[in-house]
């Protein structure tokens, strides 16, 4: 990669005409993510071609993980981020989508509204819970939280965030990252005896402010900047940022994929795009 402030790479276009692009997950060959103003779920091949319908989940569906039986689990914000076109109504919750496409409802009740979501190393579902909008001034705060998927026990790790985002375990599965959006900052949380807590500000962006993100195998941290229209890489250990800039985009989140996982993609609402380009660093396999 090269040294330089700004990192441009080449990028093309995997769809288009996809609403609110949101919540990329790679799955073999081709990448899954949500168009919140929809209330859909999509799937497009690496290769690009028209992106095809999934599922309807109605609301606002945001974040997606996938699980090791091929499962997709939705963060659902209950249509509280944009307007939805969805005539399916539905609340702040935490969906499952079969592999056979039927949507079922997990947890509901005492969310705010589910952002992004990822397995952790212990098998539980983390997620993100802002209050409100990332737009207002002084925003409600908003929390982490872990749910056991086989037990229904939903844990609040980390409450008191200004509109909590995007988050990624790192190279060290002791370690958490989490993007506060009002603040511009990414935090990290690390795993002690006594539980997770609160590390420390890892970095502020000095562009934009912080969505989702992902960790390429050298420990740096791809972002997406929503407003700089560009994500941020920070390099491992926080030190150091370049900026990859898009193009009028309004990038959401981020993820590796393909067998080799040196494909980046990138959600990117204005155009309802997803986006693509090589990298030479592979990203971190995920929990599921």
């Amino acid at each position: 990669m090269s040294t330089d402030a700004v990192l441009n790479l080449e990028w093309h276009e995997l769809a288009t005409g996809c609403g609110f692009t949101e919540g990329p997950v790679a799955r073999g060959n081709e990448v899954v993510f949500t168009s919140i103003n929809r209330g859909m779920l999509f799937s497009v091949g690496l290769g690009g071609g028209e992106a095809k319908p999934l599922v309807e989940t109605g609301g606002g569906p945001n974040g997606i993980a996938i699980d090791a039986a091929g499962n997709l689990w939705v963060a659902q914000n209950g249509g509280k981020v944009v307007p939805t076109k969805s005539s399916i109504a539905c609340v702040p919750s935490i969906q499952k989508v079969g592999i056979d496409g039927d949507v079922n409802l997990v947890l509901q009740g005492g969310l705010n509204a589910p952002n992004d979501c990822a397995f952790g190393p212990d098998g539980r579902l983390w997620f993100t819970d802002p209050t409100g909008s990332s737009e207002a001034h002084e925003p409600k705060p908003g929390c982490l939280r872990a749910l056991d998927t086989v037990t229904g026990a939903c844990e609040v790790i980390l409450d008191g965030l200004a509109h909590p985002n995007g988050l990624a375990f790192g190279l060290d599965p002791d370690t958490l990252f989490v993007g506060e959006t009002h603040r511009g900052h990414v935090i990290k949380l690390v795993k002690s005896v006594d539980g997770w807590r609160h590390a420390g500000i890892y970095a502020t962006l000095l562009h934009g402010e912080p969505d989702g993100m992902a960790f390429d195998a050298s420990g740096r941290l791809w972002v997406a900047a929503t407003k700089a229209d560009a994500l941020v890489v920070i390099e491992a250990c926080g030190k150091g940022q370049r900026l990859v800039p898009l193009g009028p985009s309004f990038p959401t989140n981020v993820c590796f994929a393909g067998t080799d996982r040196r494909s980046l993609v990138v959600t990117a609402p204005k155009g309802g795009r997803v986006l693509c380009a090589s990298v030479f660093e592979p990203g971190i396999p995920l929990a599921a």
